[in-house]
């Protein structure tokens, strides 16, 4: 019995980010990565036409941020899980980001 992969958006305003991501995940026969993208406002009209499985969530976005953009994923799509990916090492900002739903 085949199950079907895991498919993956990543979203990080750094394209560097997203590609690097997308070279490690590229090899593993069980995720698919389906895209990226830089913002929340394109994050979330992505998912209104596209099934996703698991985000990579950055917490700084240019429009908005992780936890504001998870808070609305969550509310409009609960089966979708959130991964915040940052580099802050604040607990209060990492504490929001869970309370959001990642």
């Amino acid at each position: 019995m085949t199950k079907n992969p895991i498919k993956v958006l990543i979203v990080d305003d750094h394209q560097l980010m997203v590609q690097g991501l997308k070279s490690l995940l590229e090899d593993e026969a069980d995720i698919d990565f389906v895209a990226g993208a830089s913002s929340m406002a394109e994050t979330l009209l992505f998912l209104e036409t596209n099934s996703i499985d698991v985000i990579l969530m950055d917490i700084n976005m240019p429009d908005g941020s992780g936890i504001e953009a998870t808070l609305k994923i969550k509310e409009h799509y609960p089966a979708i899980k959130v991964i915040a990916l940052t580099m802050h090492d604040d607990i209060s900002i990492i504490t929001r980001m869970i309370k959001a739903g990642a």
